[in-house]
């Protein structure tokens, strides 16, 4: 069942195998814009957690993140920690299963402690938690499907948002997921990808945007 498989890919070993990057620093202050990220000419540097048999990095004007093992995961992080976000990112899967799952991370604070927001290529969400290593879904006990999100290739535009003790997740304009939880306060944001039972998942993401809710 999917939520069998969620369960699975939540419980394996999300250590930091890798670590690149430096320091990003948003817009001032008093801007809406904390972070934004065409993936063009110069790219801004993320901070990547990969296992030695994947990659993330820029690709064509995209950020690919390739997961080579089964039941893993593995993420890019803005450098830089947030309270209350809004990140927006267009997404597609390039290459291997539609069995798979990308996304959001938000208050990121180390491998064991931070929100995703996720979907996958064969039309399913989830809002999740890693707290204290622990890991859960939110609101419900396993992936829920939605028409909203288109599969294959497709590009997906999902919208996370991250404020106070909510976590919503919009795909493609429609809200498909709004939860409570009051566990972490404040991290860095990122991108995601992550393999179920097959290897190859190939996620290129394009315009990442991160702003202060209510902008």
């Amino acid at each position: 069942m999917r939520g069998s498989r969620l369960i699975s890919i939540l419980v394996f070993a999300i250590l930091a195998l890798s670590a690149v990057g430096c320091s990003l620093l948003g817009s001032g202050q008093d801007s809406p814009v904390l972070f934004a990220e065409s993936f063009d000419a110069n790219p801004k540097q993320m901070d990547v957690y990969v296992k030695d048999t994947g990659m993330a990095g820029v690709v064509n004007g995209e950020f690919q993140i390739q997961v080579n093992e089964p039941n893993y995961m593995q993420w890019a992080l803005v450098n830089q920690a947030y309270a209350d976000t809004v990140v927006e990112v267009q997404a597609r899967k390039a290459g291997g299963p539609e069995d798979n799952l990308y996304g959001v991370i938000c208050r990121y604070k180390d491998a064991e402690n931070f929100y995703y927001l996720v979907i996958s290529s064969d039309g399913y969400y989830a809002i999740g938690s890693i707290v204290g290593g622990v890991r859960s879904l939110i609101g419900s006990q396993m992936m829920q499907r939605s028409e909203a999100i288109l599969g294959g290739t497709q590009i997906n535009h999902l919208k996370a948002s991250c404020t106070g003790s909510t976590l919503s997740l919009e795909v493609n304009g429609t809200l498909v997921s709004s939860v409570q939880d009051t566990s972490l306060t404040d991290g860095n944001a990122g991108l995601l990808a992550g393999a179920f039972n097959d290897p190859g998942v190939d996620i290129r993401f394009d315009n990442l945007l991160v702003t202060r809710p209510g902008q």
